[in-house]
């Protein structure tokens, strides 16, 4: 397993774990990635698996340059995977929060607020980084439905 965001202040832990391809070696699903989505608090604790496209982690990539900015990040909000919003401020907490909405399973929504040291964004690029060079883009297509290997 792999971190691909791994954001806590000792108290509040939010992370996204890369477990490894979801269908190795079947062309249209080889690059498909197997994730888990873990937040722990000392009053909640929750698991949510994922699968990851490599267009997620482009999404996420550019999540990162919004947050790096100063700016309100939404992630995978796309009414089948957990949502999760990172908020570089947010007001109630005079801290970074992590927001994870569910409506696809459970209609559940947590808040997590995280007390992170400056350039804890640029911190989280580094994690992407690994998880890229581990399982890179592997399958190509070429139009709609018609895949290859990358040579």
């Amino acid at each position: 397993m792999l971190p691909l965001i791994d954001l806590t202040d000792g108290d509040n832990h939010f992370c996204v774990r890369v477990r490894g391809r979801h269908r190795p070696g079947v062309l249209p699903l080889h690059d498909r990635l197997d994730a888990e989505l873990e937040l722990t608090s000392s009053f909640v604790r929750g698991r949510l698996p994922m699968t990851l496209s490599h267009a997620d982690l482009r999404a996420w990539s550019h999540c990162l340059d919004l947050l790096t900015q100063g700016r309100d990040a939404v992630w995978r909000d796309d009414n089948r995977s957990p949502a999760i919003t990172v908020l570089p401020y947010y007001a109630e907490y005079d801290s970074p929060a992590v927001r994870v909405e569910d409506p696809g399973r459970s209609d559940v929504c947590v808040v997590m607020p995280l007390g992170l040291d400056e350039g804890w964004a640029e911190g989280q690029r580094s994690l992407l980084k690994r998880v890229l060079e581990r399982w890179p883009s592997e399958v190509l297509e070429r139009s709609p439905g018609v895949y290859e290997w990358r040579r």
